[in-house]
């Protein structure tokens, strides 16, 4: 009778340690900066990823949790038995995680998915890394993305990755001081020598140093004159050396040193980056610069009379019927070769980042521009101009290349631009010197396949 009394004393005891948790992992679904789902999940039901902190319950802002923990919760009631466990990607170690990725991936430790650069696909492509999710994703739904998007998560006919969210690259003006927008060059160099005359100010900016040199100040130029960097179906051979690709080469080259020397543009550019050109717009110090669509919200809460000041406008180039933009962005991929495990982690990026309804909600939050074509006739984007402008960018937008070669052909591109900068190479030198430094570094890629 005493041993009964006791076990059900020690019973009464017990159960509310347990409903506490002490003695028992909580079944409700959380979303933590550490999982989310399920805490007790089988392994089965267990799917790891590498996340960046601004997508976690890390974010900075608070709207930004709000959101994360939204979307999250939503997954999680959908799928009661399953769970995410997730690694923060630091900000500022974007491509220290990026390379770790890679060699986890060749050792065959890599996460079950991830969130990457979208500049970093073609690397994880190339390495044989990331696997095909095309048996995941609704039927249509691929159609909804823009084309730029898909020449960088599809190869041979198989869909990789899911790019996110996405940027543009435009040229802003002072409209209280230019009457009407540049469309060409030759109008860039003449309205930037009328302002600098008139205000004592710089007449044109645009990043110089860096990755922003290739990607903001040379490609999109190059792309318009119809210039290609590599030939996909010559297993990415550089070709920017040959033909049209060299003549677009030369004249995107030109088209930098002749705002040099006519002094539309100072040679300090050469150690410019985005932030530097704000603190210019900032200062009143600059009449036009290239920089990015994530500028303008800036500019709008950090410049008097911003919006009476500043206007936007397409990249100028050579001709006016001449279109071309670079996009940049995050997008997911996939590791784990279990279909079970790669369609959990397929579910839950899709319900939080990539569906229409989730797209639409996050970019809106995170001031991002979306990737699929009918978020756009949402509410928050069709009625705005600035949205309807951007969208127009994005059919004319450009990816950078998907092979892993690009990151070198680039810093190529930045230390020879560099010295067309600072005016000790002409663009026909420069272009030469690139194509064999390129051609040099592929054929030393293929010597290790």
């Amino acid at each position: 009778m005493r041993k009964i009394c006791l076990a059900v004393i020690l019973s009464i005891l017990v159960m509310p340690l347990m409903a506490n948790g002490t003695s028992e992992v909580s079944t409700e679904p959380q979303a933590t900066a550490q999982f989310v789902g399920n805490a007790a999940a089988d392994e089965a039901k267990t799917v790891n990823g590498t996340i960046g902190f601004w997508s976690s319950m890390a974010a900075t802002s608070d709207a930004e949790r709000a959101l994360v923990e939204e979307l999250s919760l939503e997954w999680a009631n959908k799928h009661p038995d399953q769970k995410v466990e997730i690694q923060v990607i630091p900000g500022d170690a974007i491509n220290q995680t990026m390379s770790k990725l890679l060699t986890a991936a060749a050792a065959g430790n890599a996460p079950d998915f991830a969130q990457v650069d979208s500049f970093w696909i073609g690397n994880f492509m190339d390495a044989g890394a990331i696997k095909p999710i095309d048996q995941f994703i609704p039927e249509g739904e691929s159609d909804q993305f823009f084309d730029f998007t898909k020449k960088v998560t599809q190869r041979n006919g198989k869909q990789y990755a899911l790019w996110a969210e996405t940027d543009a690259r435009l040229l802003y003006y002072r409209k209280d001081l230019i009457s009407e927008a540049p469309r060409t060059w030759g109008d860039v160099i003449e309205t930037a020598l009328m302002v600098k005359e008139k205000n004592g100010i710089h007449g044109y900016l645009t990043p110089g140093k860096a990755e922003g040199l290739t990607n903001d100040s040379f490609l999109p130029y190059f792309w318009a004159q119809g210039g290609q960097l590599f030939d996909p179906d010559q297993d990415w051979k550089p070709v920017m050396g040959e033909g049209q690709n060299r003549d677009a080469m030369i004249k995107a080259f030109s088209f930098l040193e002749e705002l040099i020397d006519t002094e539309a543009m100072p040679r300090d550019i050469a150690g410019m980056s985005h932030p530097q050109l704000l603190a210019e717009a900032r200062a009143d110090n600059v009449g036009m610069m290239i920089t990015g669509s994530w500028v303008l919200p800036q500019m709008m809460s950090l410049i008097p009379d911003a919006e009476s000041k500043w206007g936007y406008t397409s990249y100028p180039q050579e001709k006016a019927d001449q279109y071309s933009n670079t996009n940049g962005g995050w997008a997911w991929v996939f590791f784990s070769e279990d279909d079970a495990k790669r369609k959990i982690a397929f579910d839950f990026v899709w319900d939080t980042a990539i569906s229409k309804s989730a797209m639409s909600r996050r970019c809106a939050a995170y001031g991002y521009l979306p990737t699929r074509a009918d978020v756009y006739e949402d509410d928050f984007y069709k009625n705005n101009v600035f949205f309807d402008f951007l969208k127009e960018e994005l059919n004319n937008g450009n990816s950078r290349p998907p092979t892993s070669l690009y990151p070198t052909i680039s810093t190529y591109i930045q230390e020879i631009g560099s010295e067309i900068i600072i005016g000790d190479m002409d663009p026909e030198t420069a272009v030469d010197e690139i194509y064999k430094k390129s051609m040099a570094a592929w054929k030393e890629a293929q010597s290790r396949k």
